[in-house]
């Protein structure tokens, strides 16, 4: 009994481990050759691996391409080039010899929006963050390159299309006249002889650079992003006068606010069927502080808006100094930001909220608000500011609110030089702040945000000037 049992129960132990072994063969298959097996997985690597070369060995063709033909890029020749790797089928590519395909907008973007301004002609006046080497003339300072191997002691890598200004060329279907941008360059100009980046033929607002904006033919779209590197050499800011003249003589213009309006004023006067675009200064990690910034850019929408003037706000593009490659000029991520801010604002036509754009509309251009004649105040009145010039706005929670003299404050040096904002509901009083109070909250975010509860605001300056503004968004 003892033996038969025991060739039994070797009998079950075979067959239990010839089981086990068909289910680990079948595991070990299934590891191996499954949807998600090892061996499937090794040849969708290699697949994504070729795929992820070729894409960026079909871009590094179209960008040779359009270095050879200045930019300007027709789909006929990308179509050529795509062809070159495969067949196309709608908005794939079918590699030739290979068993996959390609999508299309992973090598070639193609924006399909704003039909406006197709077959236009843009030139750009800019500083060094409108720059690329090959792009500007020979004798212009680039700030970016074209190769890795020009990235070098402080020039930054960038190909064309991944500046803002080429790519709204490409989604928009315009045509690059003169990119007359010129790195370190300032809107101001104090030198009598042109050295560096400074002088009277190098300040943005010089004859000879706008002049030369239409060496390529006369552009239909001028972009002009200029200031910033007034604001970080701190250039004497000035006053706008709405009585400035065009001068096509003078080449020495000291302070900010003369060069920028006669910036204007020349470019209206060479091209006066050109619609003409302003950038404003974004922000900078070291450059310049954001109070700074403010004043500034501040001052060229008064410009702007007297001289009926599109701009755009790039303060307002959501860029951050992560964005910056040095502090100051913006890395891939950042011109992408830019670009597509632009290109919101250009394909909504620059409109925001119509009576937010009305009521800015009637604080920089109706004298009654602008220039020291200020109107009645209505019902509402500013406790304990004698003397001081009130004006009251109808506003909504959410809305953010800039003023001139935000930044300047006791806390900062400004003495009385500030100004108090007095929130109300109707009638009643909700919150009355400070000076110093309403300058931290600026300082902090650059705008004052309209709280719940608040449907009314009152700004109070200590006197009357024609600089005193308010910008409520």
């Amino acid at each position: 009994m003892k033996k038969i049992n025991e060739e039994g129960i070797t009998l079950i132990a075979l067959v239990v481990t010839i089981i086990v072994l068909f289910i680990l063969a079948g595991v070990t298959i299934a590891t191996l050759t499954g949807e998600n097996g090892i061996s499937t997985k090794s040849i969708i690597s290699k697949e994504n691996s070729e795929k992820s070369a070729l894409i960026e060995e079909i871009k590094l063709r179209i960008i040779e391409e359009q270095t050879e033909k200045q930019g300007n890029i027709d789909n006929n020749t990308i179509e050529c080039i795509l062809k070159g790797y495969g067949e196309i089928n709608g908005d794939k590519l079918r590699i030739t010899g290979k068993n996959y395909e390609i999508n299309i907008k992973d090598i070639w973007y193609q924006y399909e929006g704003n039909k406006s301004y197709e077959g236009k002609t843009i030139s750009i006046l800019g500083d060094s963050i409108s720059t690329l080497k090959g792009y500007i003339p020979t004798q212009n300072r680039a700030r970016y390159v074209q190769t890795q191997e020009e990235a070098t002691g402080g020039l930054i890598y960038m190909d064309y299309n991944t500046t803002y200004w080429g790519g709204l060329i490409e989604d928009f279907k315009m045509k690059l006249g003169i990119n007359e941008s010129w790195a370190g360059s300032r809107v101001s100009n104090t030198a009598t002889t042109n050295s560096g980046d400074v002088g009277p033929d190098r300040a943005i607002s010089s004859m000879t650079r706008i002049t030369a904006l239409g060496d390529n033919g006369i552009p239909d779209v001028i972009l002009f992003y200029g200031g910033t590197n007034d604001i970080g050499n701190k250039v004497k800011i000035g006053t706008f006068n709405k009585e400035t003249v065009l001068d096509t003589t003078s080449t020495i213009i000291d302070n900010f606010a003369d060069a920028y309006s006669q910036t204007i004023l020349r470019l209206k006067y060479l091209y006066p069927n050109a619609e003409i675009i302003t950038l404003l200064p974004t922000v900078t990690s070291s450059y310049y502080t954001t109070t700074l910034l403010n004043q500034y850019d501040d001052l060229m929408v008064q410009i702007c808006n007297y001289y009926n003037i599109k701009y755009i706000d790039l303060r307002d593009c959501g860029i951050t100094t992560s964005n910056l490659a040095d502090g100051i000029h913006p890395t891939a991520e950042g011109m992408k930001i830019i670009k597509e801010y632009i290109r919101e604002q250009m394909d909504s036509n620059y409109k925001k909220d119509d009576k937010n754009e009305q009521e800015k509309a009637n604080l920089y251009n109706n004298d009654n608000y602008i220039y020291g004649t200020y109107g009645p105040t209505g019902e509402l009145s500013i406790n304990n500011a004698p003397g001081g010039i009130n004006m009251i706005f109808s506003v909504s929670p959410g809305k953010k609110v800039e003023a001139n003299s935000f930044g300047n404050t006791g806390v900062n040096g400004g003495g009385r030089n500030g100004i108090r904002v007095v929130y109300f509901y109707d009638n009643t009083i909700i919150k009355n702040i400070a000076p110093d109070d309403v300058y931290r909250e600026y300082s902090e975010h650059g705008y004052l945000t309209i709280p719940e509860g608040v449907n009314k605001i009152a700004v109070q300056w200590w006197s009357a000037s024609e600089n005193n503004y308010v910008y409520i968004y």
